[in-house]
Order: C-alpha cells, then structure tokens, then sequence
C-alpha cells in the first residue's frame, strides 16, 4: 500500500482507538503502548465511579491528561513520521475489533456514571460555610438507611407540597428530624424530642408555611416515611416550614461529594 494512503488511513484510524495510528505507518510497539495506556485509564476511571476514591479519581485524572498528550503526539507522528511498510502487521488487520472493544468500554464506563452518579451546581448560599455558590457536587444516586439521621446532609427532590417553588429541583439540606421524632420551636430555636438544637428557626419569609411547627410545649411528631430538613445558613435558606416534609421517596443521594475541596477531590460533604 502506498504510504500516503497508509497515512491517510493512520490519521483517521487514531481517532477512532489510540494507538492505531501509530500500528497503521509501521509501529505496532507504540501502538500497543498506546493501547495499554487507554485501557487502564478507562478501567480506572470505572473504578473511580464505582468507588468514588480519591485515589482513583486522582489516577484518572492523570491518565486522562496523559492519554491527551498521547493523543496530540500520535496526531503529530502520524503526519510526520516515517511509514513503514511491515510484512506482517497483525494489530493493523485487528484495528476493528480493537476500535469496538475500546469504544464499548468507554460507553460503558460513561453509562455507569450517568447511571450511578450525577452532578449539580451549587446555588445561593443556604448550606454555606460548608457549601459555596457555584461549587460542583457529585453525588451518587444510592441512599444508605443509616444516614438518615439527625445531622446528616441529604441530596433530595422538593416535595410538591413545598410554598417556595413550583418545580421539583433538587436541594442539599441536613436532617433535623426523623420519623418519629416530636419537634417544636422555643422562642429562636427548634426542639427535638425535648432537647434544645442549634438549629436556628428558618425565616418564612412572603411564604406560607407548608408545615407549621408549634410553639413548647406543645410538638409536631414527624411523619412515617419523612424528615424536617434544614440548612446551615438559617438566614439565608428555609427549612421544612417552606421546603416541606423531605420525603423518603424524594431522597436522591445520602452520599454527596465536593468535585475539589482543601486539595481533595471527591472529599464527602460533612
């Protein structure tokens, strides 16, 4: 085969699987590295998704940053370096098979994150100092029983029922009660099962009130099935007065991530 067509064949095969394009002018040894190197990045970040490590999430990111410089310098060599015809070029014949092996690993490991795990901007300040406007968040689409308790943040769908919003968006608040539990207001601050918080009693606002909490001694006792949630930033949020009951089926994810935070990728939200 003539070499210009060799390289016409190598500059559009190495965007379809790395590696190739090397393989296709006469390198198979290159290409194989490249082969390898791709690999491993797409089984590491599958890793990272499933386990959501910092480690992992560390190693993948480098992989994928070596894979693009890999990439630009096989673009770069296949436009300039020397094609080499080679008697038997057996990576070259198995370029399909390689292409689809590659390309089924990659949706895969992108059909397990879309379906595992999602992501989501921050916006206003309710859950500040821990969360910040325009902050990432990943998260993962699972919901442990044993965080569902006071104190834990929670990733969930607004109740219909709320007074504030007319859509189903999702909100990151903390658990202050679970079912069960009875929950009143003392003058500035809410009482659970007797006990004086530091929570501080959400503003309403021009709102109605979707729950109203009473005043001690008398108690709402938490529903079956739901949980009065609140925010960190009680002067600059609402909590289940207005936002509503946080209902069990609405809970999207007890397992929320900061995309970087102090140096850490993926460090959980506390």
């Amino acid at each position: 085969m003539a070499p210009d067509v060799l390289r016409r064949e190598a500059m559009w095969r190495c965007h379809l699987c790395p590696g190739s394009g090397f393989t296709s002018i006469g390198y198979p040894a290159v290409g194989i590295l490249y082969l390898v190197v791709s690999t491993l990045t797409l089984v590491t970040c599958g890793v990272a998704v499933m386990t959501f490590a910092t480690t992992a999430a560390l190693i993948a990111g480098v992989l994928i940053l070596v894979v693009l410089i890999l990439y630009g310098i096989e673009i770069l060599a296949v436009s300039r370096a020397k094609v080499r015809e080679l008697p038997r070029n057996r990576l070259r014949s198995a370029f399909v098979p390689l292409a689809v092996a590659e390309g089924t690993l990659a949706l895969a490991t992108a059909a397990m994150f879309f379906g595992t795990s999602g992501s989501l901007r921050m916006q206003g300040r309710g859950m500040s100092p821990e969360l910040q406007p325009g902050e990432r968040l990943i998260y993962r689409k699972q919901v442990q029983s044993a965080a569902l308790m006071a104190g834990m943040p929670v990733l969930f769908r607004l109740n219909p029922e709320n007074t504030w919003l007319n859509q189903r968006v999702l909100v990151t608040a903390r658990i202050l009660a679970i079912p069960g539990d009875r929950i009143a207001q003392d003058r500035d601050y809410y009482v659970v099962n007797g006990q004086q918080t530091q929570q501080a009693v959400g503003a309403v606002g021009r709102y109605a009130q979707a729950i109203e909490v009473p005043e001690v001694p008398n108690s709402l006792v938490v529903p079956d099935g739901c949980y009065f949630i609140a925010q960190d930033n009680p002067g600059q949020s609402f909590d289940s007065q207005v936002l509503a009951w946080a209902r069990r089926d609405d809970i999207v994810s007890t397992d929320t991530r900061h995309l970087v935070k102090d140096g850490e990728v993926l460090k959980r939200v506390k």
